[in-house]
Order: structure tokens, then sequence, then C-alpha cells
């Protein structure tokens, strides 16, 4: 709960940002804030402008740690100005992730321009011992979610995170001993190669049902620089059924829309305050390995993008994914279906 209520309090305290602006963009930044070592927590770094391609670097205490390239895809008019947002997640603090963060965004389409972010300050506290389950070895700590139990047709996650000196990993989620899911993650840090690493996999679920419930371990491969494995001591998910069915036609549960491939789902109407924080999703699930997802706005197309699933399940299983619509700050003209 402590770690929910630390990434909600990030996002609404995001009319609190402190901003940068130039012709083409307006930076906005997480105002500063402290946290207890072992607590989750993001800060983020929004900017706002008519920019197609932007890079955005993050520099802790003057030395770059991450860089990225968003392209804005929406096909919206050209003079409408695009928020879009990159997110600095630490999985697991410690003290060394204390420091100020300043975020660097270069337009690179239509024209060249840079804009600092004002930074943000992390204060990370001495805390007590954490309570996630932990796993060691000389190059990797892995630490699974507590146990946890949801009800039928929630909506929820677990999260299976490793720090350590690591280039190249592969991550294989098992339920019950079975193999539901396995990728591989390559680190492109250019921080210190000496540096200690933070990274995640997360487990989503985007409809909670009875067949959920199981102890789930997540299995790491060290490829890359020493080959070696180490396996989370598992979290254990317990799925009660709900008090409700599960399918409603009216607006206090989702919308559903199905075929003989996909069964769609969006979130129930919602309001919201200008300013605000927030997000709708689209879920899907079915036999599907690649789909095209298409938002509309009251008809008109707003974007656009392609999921590809890679699950190695089996080619009878349900696959359920979600896209979800991220609004860093609500504005009267968000209003519409």
């Amino acid at each position: 709960m402590r770690k929910f209520l630390l990434s909600c309090l990030l996002l609404l305290c995001a009319r609190l940002s402190w901003s940068v602006s130039s012709d083409l963009l307006v930076v906005t930044q997480s105002p500063d804030v402290s946290f207890q070592e072992g607590a989750t927590g993001n800060i983020s770094c929004c900017w706002k402008g008519k920019a197609i391609r932007v890079g955005v670097q993050w520099l802790k205490n003057q030395i770059s740690i991450k860089h990225e390239t968003f392209i804005h895809q929406s096909t919206a008019s050209q003079t409408e100005r695009a928020i879009s947002c990159s997110v600095l997640t630490f999985p697991n603090f410690t003290i060394s992730d204390s420091g100020k963060y300043i975020c660097k965004i270069t337009v690179e389409i239509p024209t060249l321009a840079v804009v600092e972010g004002n930074g943000t300050t992390i204060r990370v506290t001495a805390a007590d011992p954490n309570i996630l389950n932990g796993v060691s070895s000389d190059l990797l700590v892995v630490t699974q979610s507590p146990d946890v139990s949801f009800q039928e047709g929630e909506t929820g996650n677990i999260s299976c995170c490793w720090k350590g000196k690591v280039q190249r990993v592969r991550i294989t989620w098992f339920k019950n001993q079975t193999l539901i899911q396995n990728k591989s993650v390559i680190n492109q840090s250019t921080g210190s190669q000496t540096e200690q690493v933070n990274s995640c996999s997360v487990l989503i679920f985007p409809k909670f049902t009875t067949k959920d419930s199981g102890k789930y371990i997540c299995r790491f491969t060290v490829e890359i620089p020493v080959l070696t494995e180490v396996v989370g001591n598992g979290t254990t998910i317990r799925v009660t059924a709900a008090e409700t069915p599960s399918v409603t036609t009216d607006h206090h549960g989702l919308n559903g829309v199905s075929s003989d491939l996909l069964v769609v789902t969006q979130s129930p109407d919602v309001s919201f305050q200008e300013g605000e924080t927030g997000n709708i999703s689209c879920c899907w699930k079915g036999k599907v390995q690649r789909v095209h997802i298409n938002w509309f706005k009251n008809q008109t197309i707003i974007q656009l993008k392609t999921v590809i699933n890679q699950s190695t399940g089996s080619q009878t299983e349900q696959v359920n994914s979600c896209s979800v619509l991220i609004f860093p700050k609500f504005k009267t003209k968000d209003s519409g279906k």
C-alpha cells in the first residue's frame, strides 16, 4: 500500500511540478520527493509542444544515466500541442539513488531545439528491512512481490525485480512450475560498468479469474557478462469469486465486445477535474499474435500502434493484453467518447 500511495502522490502532484518553456516545448518535472530504502517509486519529465521526434536524456548530478527517443504518431491536427512523458522508475530505492535528476529534451523534428527541466531532487533515507522476498548471487539480487489476494474481475500485477552488474538477462515466469512467459532484457545504461542496475519484469492481469490462482516464480538467467541463474522465492496469488457477475451491461463495469478471436473491454465512464492525471484502458483477450490498436476520440483517430505477442504459452491459451491512454494533465477539451 505504501508503494502504491507513493506512486499516486507523484502523479497527482503534477500540477505542482516545475516547468521550463521554449517556443516549441513546455517541460515539467516531478516535484522534489523523499523515499525510504527499499521503497518503489518513479519521477517523470513531461513535455507539451508541436514536436514530432524528441530525444530525452536523464542526468543525475550532471552525469548521463539514460536516454531514449520518442516519435509522436498522433494523426491529430499539427497545430495541436501533444503531451508526452518519460518516466524514471526505481524498483528498490537505495541511499545511492539520492541526488538531483534533470531531464534534457532535444527536439529533432521539425526544428532543432534543446530544453532542460528544472530538476527533481530525490532524498532516500534508511528504512526497515525490505518486505520483498529476496534471493541473491554474486551477480544478482532478485526480489518478488509479496503474496497477494484479488477478487474475480479485478486488475492487478506482480513484479520480479533484479539488481546487479549485468548487461543481458533472460527472465522466465512459471506458474505452478509451468512456463508462461520469457523474454530477454538488454541493459543500455551509459553509467559506470561497476554500477548496480535496477530493473523489473511485471506480469499484468487485466482481469483476474479464479484459474489465475497459484504460485508464480521468476527465474533469471544472466547471459552477459557471466552465465549464471537465480530463481526468486515466488509470489502466491489467491483469486476469490466476485460478489457480482463479472459481465454487466451498465456503466459500473467494463464495456465488453467479443468476436470468435477476441474479447475486448474498455474502462467504464469516468470523470476528472482539470489538472488531474489519469488514464483509460482497452484490454483484449484472445488467441492472437499480432494486433493493431487504434484509439478514436469522437470518431477522430488520435493514436495507433502495433502489439506483437511473444508469449511462449500454448497456442490454445487465451492471451491478455492492454493498451493504456495516459493523460498527464486533464483539460476540458479532453472530454469526449
